[in-house]
């Protein structure tokens, strides 16, 4: 007769597994449960940003209104964003933008920076760099550059002066948002 019980599971290790499956099955159930609600966060957020960059600010508007005040003390008004690029620093567009911001006189807001390259074990020579860059023949160039916060804040205020700019040129796009205060809707 042989004997089988050896390979018998003690009854602590069959609770334990009967644990650990009922703690998996759990886990598996949460993360389905999270992800619906994570789709359903995102399906709501997609929501309230039509409305608030797309519908609301769309029909106040079409309406001639920047601001309004329901019945029930909900105030909406317009917040409006203006955002500006040149891409990058020596494409035709971002040339076009310096040349018309020379033009026009706002050529004080380019930086132009002098850019020097040296090996790395040329360390004492770009140290001594000054009057003698050109005759050790190193490459230079330069580079102009208008920071981003700058040009935002340019192409606003010209906006809002109601100046002729090339909008296309600066890659203009205002984005109007919806902003709410007052008492919330039960």
């Amino acid at each position: 007769m042989n004997d089988y019980s050896k390979y018998a599971q003690p009854a602590e290790s069959l609770e334990g597994m009967a644990k650990l499956t009922e703690l998996t099955a759990t886990l598996q159930e949460t993360e389905m449960a999270l992800a619906m609600m994570e789709a359903e966060v995102k399906r709501v957020t997609q929501v309230i940003l039509d409305l608030k960059e797309q519908q609301i600010p769309e029909l106040m508007e079409d309406l001639g209104v920047a601001e309004y005040t329901t019945s029930e003390g909900v105030k909406v008004s317009l917040k409006k964003n203006v955002f500006a690029s040149l891409g990058a620093s020596n494409s035709p567009k971002a040339m076009a933008a310096y040349k018309w911001l020379d033009d026009n006189g706002h050529g004080t807001l380019i930086k132009r920076n002098v850019v020097v390259s040296f090996p790395r074990e040329q360390a004492e020579e770009a140290a001594l760099l000054a009057d003698s860059l050109r005759e050790q023949h190193f490459a230079t160039k330069i580079e102009s550059k208008v920071e981003p916060s700058t040009l935002r804040s340019f192409v606003a205020q010209a906006l809002d002066k109601g100046e002729d700019i090339p909008l296309d040129t600066f890659s203009v796009f205002v984005k109007k948002t919806a902003i709410i205060q007052g008492p919330k809707h039960e």
